[in-house]
């Protein structure tokens, strides 16, 4: 198994609010919000609590449900604490935070507020995973801030934000795309328990993947593109060395170029990969 990551700022942006961070066995990453003043900090602030949450702690398999409730209450406590001793706001920690790591032969995703994860099967169909808040037109993902705040989590529950999660799959060998989605309380924490030998890769992204922009927009005058468009060239990866991620999303970029399609993402952009190197040994994977 090899890791590489990815941040980049958006086309609209001054300053990354995005945050990520890798060790050997573990993905984190953090989406500050931009609307909330300084949470460029907040986003590394929860990034490095909660690495330091597993290392204390260590990280769980399957066998504790309640494992990334308390790890979430446990970084949120310790990074306001933080953030009152370094005279700031608590707005400061609006930020979505999306922790993977690797346990039991299992990648296991924790996702607290909004962001999509991209899979690719052993078998060459991608599966993405989009989670987001909306409250009428407005985007408003659900922050860990909001269990150290009483107040703001009074007014957020008040703004009847409706939750989302989305599983779009994209068939290797068919041009139907199939799209399911359901609803889930607001506070609902996303897990995932991935088993590795299901999957050449795993990708976790925050919500910047979907503010790609091409430069014209289709007939309903929409210039976004949809995620199921790009990531069948963004994470096809054909060469693990080095760092597989990062080529690979300029090699998309150059040739994006040669067609003379200016395409950028509007929102930061963070990407962190879990890519399976394949077993010569292990002919089931192709023959799937």
């Amino acid at each position: 198994m090899k890791i590489d990551k990815f941040s980049e700022i958006g086309s609209q942006h001054t300053i990354c609010e995005d945050y990520i961070i890798s060790g050997d066995n573990y993905i984190i990453l953090a989406d500050g919000c931009s609307s909330s003043k300084h949470s460029e900090m907040g986003a590394r602030f929860l990034c490095y609590m909660a690495r330091m949450y597993m290392k204390i702690h260590g990280v769980d398999g399957l066998q504790d449900t309640n494992y990334s409730t308390k790890l979430g209450s446990w970084v949120i406590h310790n990074a306001e604490m933080l953030v009152r001793q370094l005279g700031l706001g608590r707005t400061c920690l609006d930020a979505t935070l999306v922790i993977a790591y690797v346990k039991d032969q299992y990648i296991h995703v924790h996702m607290f507020g909004d962001g999509y994860l991209v899979l690719k099967t052993t078998w060459g169909d991608f599966e993405i995973y989009c989670v987001d808040f909306k409250s009428g037109s407005k985007s408003m993902p659900y922050y860990l801030r909001y269990l150290v705040d009483e107040e703001s989590h009074r007014k957020y529950h008040e703004a009847k934000v409706t939750k989302t999660t989305s599983k779009i799959i994209i068939p290797k060998h068919s041009q139907t795309i199939q799209s399911t989605e359901k609803e889930n309380a607001y506070d609902n924490i996303d897990s995932w328990h991935l088993p590795i030998t299901c999957f050449k890769s795993i990708s976790i992204c925050s919500d910047g993947l979907g503010t790609f922009l091409k430069r014209k927009p289709d007939e309903n005058g929409n210039k976004i593109i949809n995620v199921e468009d790009i990531v069948s060239s963004m994470f096809d990866f054909k060469n693990s060395a080095g760092v597989f991620l990062q080529r690979e999303i300029n090699i998309y970029k150059r040739q994006l170029k040669k067609v003379d399609l200016k395409i950028e993402h509007f929102d930061d952009l963070s990407i962190g990969t879990f890519l399976m190197e394949e077993d010569p040994n292990d002919k089931d994977s192709k023959t799937k």
